[in-house]
């Protein structure tokens, strides 16, 4: 599904004026899509609250309150904000065959005791409470009218299946961001007028938005395209990403194959402390599909639930941790290789971080690489400009130190922070977190569509390296590789979680659930 953000917005509703569709037209759209969204969710002759800002957004809440009344008898308590002049959108509320049915309150920060009361009583009773105060141009804190009023809604008492309902983005989000505002509008349902934005589906947005529903207001082809193309594109865009999306670029598998078909993976990881993490990254790359999978791990680094299908090709050193002088025997064993995951469990030694540094000097540049974890921490200072087929997968602790921001800056903003390190880097960035975002070179992103407590667990990362390089050996590009790999990977733990819930789940649990996301993956396209 396609994402815009605030300016996009604005530049495909200048387009659509172009094409000539006024926005007024487009308003009057919108508020009427809205209405007939609301009445086939609850049905006629209900009763609702509908809070009215200043802006654009008030006045697709005035046309959709309107509608509501005359065409399916609502009952409605109307709050305007006391900033927001008069309109004929207003005047069209007041008119005599709609008085037995309509209040409208003028309220806000410097409103009457009467009329705040009747807004919180009628907030308490409503069965529908309609959010039209700010827009997706709105950033910053809260101020003036709408924080008066917004502190109301977040003291009001919430009845079991009243819907609290915010037009395009809950108020006091940002739409590009998902960044909210102290006392933002915390929704059950939103209904985006045109395209969704960004902000619904990441940051604290996406716990406010609720379940967020893409209304047509009638956008011409010439200023917004329906039709999505096939697969996810990288065309520099944003798009939400799930199972319908990814099935179109998960690579081919004939059955008449052999094991060199479906690739070689080589996972170069572990230490002493962290034996097991290049296994679980090897688990990923089995039960991904790779045809072959190689481990090279420190001689001493061993783990006694090491995979029997795993090829074993221990470093040079026998000692417990990646040393400079295992690099030459990696190297040669990648030549042989479609694909490589350099990071799980190596460890934070500082010859450790040497010897990463001079693997990725001395591999031929061609070798599609996953970079995760310690493989991350090695390179920190040192990503500008590598312009490489690379995969990169830090969480929001790792980015911030390959960036220098904070990890609350990562967690503010991850669709701009991944998308300014891939175009930095030259490489794919897979964000993980709640949801995963990936960003390519091109500025494209995908934002995944699954969110689960079942993958915080440890160990999770490392498999979805693992699947990641698999997918990248079966010859998936490191763009359709990583977000076809974060999509089976995420399926994978809806699986978990229906059959046990989102506790308990182990790292090589998920892994084992890998091949049964991918057919039901497959099955959506």
């Amino acid at each position: 599904m396609r994402l815009v953000t605030a300016a996009e917005m604005r530049s495909i509703e200048i387009a659509a004026e172009a094409g000539g569709i006024d926005r007024s037209i487009l308003l009057v759209q919108a508020g009427t899509a809205i209405a007939d969204r609301l009445a086939a969710l609850h049905g006629r002759d209900r009763t609702a609250t509908v809070l009215v800002g200043k802006g654009n957004n008030g006045g697709d809440a005035l046309v959709a309150a309107r509608r509501l009344t005359s065409a399916y008898g609502w009952d409605m308590t109307i709050g305007v904000a006391s900033s927001r002049a008069p309109d004929g959108h207003l005047d069209a509320l007041q008119s005599p065959d709609l008085a037995s049915r309509v209040r409208i309150k003028r309220i806000g920060a410097h409103a009457g005791a009467d009329a705040m009361d009747a807004i919180d009583q009628a907030l308490s009773s409503s069965a529908v409470v309609v959010d039209g105060l700010l827009g997706i141009g709105a950033t910053g804190p809260l101020r003036g009218d709408v924080e008066a009023i917004l502190a109301r809604c977040a003291a009001a008492s919430r009845t079991p299946g009243q819907a609290w309902i915010a037009i395009d983005i809950a108020s006091g989000v940002d739409a590009d961001t998902g960044k909210a505002a102290l006392g933002a509008f915390r929704a059950t349902r939103t209904l985006s007028t045109g395209p969704a934005k960004p902000g619904c589906f990441v940051g604290e947005g996406a716990t406010l938005a609720g379940y967020v529903d893409v209304l047509d207001i009638g956008l011409p082809d010439l200023a917004w395209t329906r039709h999505e193309p096939r697969g996810v594109p990288d065309d520099g865009t944003i798009r939400r990403v799930g199972g319908r999306e990814a099935a179109a670029i998960l690579p081919a598998r004939p059955d008449h194959s052999y094991k060199g078909s479906f690739g070689r993976v080589l996972v170069v990881g572990g230490c002493g402390l962290y034996p097991g993490a290049p296994a679980l990254s090897a688990l990923g790359a089995i039960h991904g599909g790779a045809g072959v999978v190689t481990v090279a791990r420190p001689g001493r680094a061993t783990d006694a639930s090491w995979p029997p299908e795993v090829v074993s090709a221990p470093m040079a050193s026998d000692g417990t941790s990646f040393a400079i002088s295992d690099v030459d025997r990696v190297v040669e064993v990648a030549t042989r290789m479609r694909a490589l995951v350099v990071g799980p469990g190596l460890g934070s030694e500082g010859s450790t971080r040497e010897a990463v540094r001079t693997l990725m000097a001395a591999l031929p540049f061609a070798v599609p690489l996953v970079v995760d974890a310690d493989g991350l921490n090695a390179l920190v200072g040192t990503m500008d400009g590598r312009n490489a087929p690379w995969v990169v997968t830090p969480h929001a602790a790792e980015m911030a130190r390959l960036t220098g921001l904070s990890i609350e800056a990562v967690l503010r903003d991850p669709i701009g922070v991944a998308r300014e390190a891939a175009r930095r880097w030259g490489v794919v960035v897979v964000l993980k977190g709640a949801p995963t975002v990936v960003a390519s070179p091109g500025l494209s992103v995908a934002v995944g569509a699954h969110t689960n407590a079942a993958l915080a667990t440890a160990g999770s990362g490392d498999v979805l390296a693992g699947l990641i390089g698999a997918l990248l050996a079966q010859g998936a590009s490191p763009w359709h590789g990583a977000v076809a790999g974060v999509t089976v990977h995420a399926v994978a733990a809806e699986l978990w979680r229906r059959d046990h819930g989102s506790a308990g789940a182990r790292a090589a649990d998920l892994a084992a659930r890998l091949p049964d996301a991918r057919r039901l993956v497959t099955l959506m396209a």
